[in-house]
C-alpha cells in the first residue's frame, strides 16, 4: 500500500479541478473555493506543481495557473513525484 501525505492528495484534486477547465487561468482563490481546501495550501501546492512541471502560472490581475498538458497526458507518478522528489 502507498501512503500519500495531505498535500500529495490535495495536489491530486487540485489538478483534477484544474483539468476540468482546460486552457483557462484559474487562481489560487476559485480553485480553493470549488475544492474546499484553504487557499493558503492551494496557493503552496500549486507553487511545488508548477516547480515540477505539472501547472504553468501567469502573474499579474489576470493571472492563475493552467495544465501544462491535457490531463491524459499527466500521471499521478508526476503529480507524486513533483511533490515529494523523486
Amino acid at each position: 500500500m502507498i501512503k500519500l501525505s495531505r498535500l500529495t492528495d490535495y495536489a491530486i484534486v487540485i489538478v483534477a479541478e484544474l483539468a476540468r477547465t482546460p486552457g483557462e487561468l484559474q487562481a489560487a482563490a476559485t480553485l480553493s473555493a470549488r475544492t474546499r481546501i484553504p487557499e493558503p495550501t492551494v496557493a503552496k501546492v500549486l507553487k511545488i506543481l508548477a516547480r515540477g512541471g505539472v501547472v504553468d502560472s501567469a502573474r499579474g490581475v489576470n493571472g492563475g495557473y493552467v495544465m501544462t498538458r491535457p490531463l491524459t497526458a499527466i500521471s499521478i507518478g508526476e503529480v507524486v513525484q513533483a511533490m515529494n522528489g523523486p
